[in-house]
């Protein structure tokens, strides 16, 4: 659609059909919403010039993926953690009523976020299977991008934590398995590794096979790390030297490992797998712990919390939580 045209829509249409869209690729549309979404394009010609525009910039974004199917990447834009669905729907209205595709690659965390092909959002867990068999199997609140071609196949962790079991490649000759962070590229050398983006700086952990990391900004500093070993790198380089893996991959089998852990340590790990508000109070922050707790019963974890502590539960509504002092504390007798 012209670009005089696009810019002559009213934004408020622009909004609603940007809704329809969404709604249509949630997969929870009805023959009703259907029918629905038929009539309110049919009551106005410039809702049809809306919808006609918004298809247009989802070709666009469509054309961008590859590695997994059209129907999986469509899925997982259309399902906004729900804490930034509103801002998600405002931004992908914007892109519509301006009408450029500069907006598409916007490097912006919401966008990369939103566009990503597979995503999982908090407390969600997703195993998926690429055409080469490679298996993906995402964390909590993680976004990943897929691009394979016929040098390189590539997997782009935007946010989040991944464990990766790659598979050989059937095409001759075989083409390097890299997983690419804000820090850099993992080389995995026949692997099954997990990788975790926390600001600016990745954690690896190999459980089988070898990984070298390699930073962006100084690709020539390359660290191997070997099955049994963890490490960490930004762009300019390692870390940590490489160390023997702890808990980092404890995740992958449905469980929070805490050794000797701070209290506010370990609420800041249950928080990424918990939708809502989490805190502790700071009075209670340097309490320790140790144990194995299973993520998927939160509120077991929080009671288990009050029966090892001197602290409880404080809950204003389903998702605000606190955890607070139950009487006097003594941090150093923790």
């Amino acid at each position: 659609m012209p670009e005089s045209n696009t810019a002559s829509l009213n934004p408020q249409v622009i909004d609603k059909a940007v809704e329809w869209l969404v709604h249509l690729w949630s997969g929870s549309a009805d023959l009703d919403s259907r029918a629905a979404w038929q009539k309110w394009r049919a009551a106005d010609p410039e809702h049809e010039r809306a919808w006609l525009h918004i298809e247009d910039v989802n070709q666009q974004l469509r054309g961008r993926m590859n590695g997994v199917s059209a129907d999986t990447a469509i899925a997982s834009i259309a399902q906004p953690a729900s804490r930034s669905r509103r801002k998600a729907l405002k931004t992908f209205s914007v892109v519509v009523t301006v009408g450029t595709a500069a907006w598409l690659s916007s490097e912006t965390m919401l966008w990369k976020t939103l566009t990503s092909e597979i995503r999982t959002a908090t407390g969600e867990r997703l195993n998926f299977k690429l055409a080469d068999g490679t298996q993906l199997e995402l964390n909590t609140d993680t976004a990943v991008n897929v691009r394979y071609d016929s040098a390189l196949r590539l997997v782009q962790l935007v946010r989040g934590e991944l464990l990766i079991t790659t598979a050989k490649d059937s095409v001759s000759p075989a083409r390097p398995f890299m997983a690419e962070t804000v820090a850099g590229r993992i080389l995995a050398l026949g692997t099954k590794f997990t990788v975790r983006q926390d600001g600016d700086i990745s954690q690896v952990a190999v459980l089988e096979g070898a990984v070298e990391l390699i930073p962006a900004n100084n690709p020539g500093q390359v660290v191997r790390l070997d099955a049994g070993q963890a490490g960490s790198f930004n762009a300019e380089g390692a870390l940590t030297p490489p160390q023997a893996i702890s808990a980092q991959a404890a995740w992958t089998e449905g469980v929070l490992i805490a050794s000797d852990m701070r209290l506010d340590d370990f609420i800041a790990e249950l928080k990424r797998y918990r939708p809502g508000h989490l805190s502790c109070d700071p009075a209670s922050a340097g309490l320790r712990l140790s144990g194995v707790f299973p993520l998927n019963d939160m509120q077991k974890i929080l009671t288990s919390l009050t029966e090892v502590l001197p602290v409880r539960v404080q809950t204003f509504t389903r998702y605000w939580t606190r955890i607070v002092p139950a009487g006097p504390v003594d941090t150093a007798a923790s």
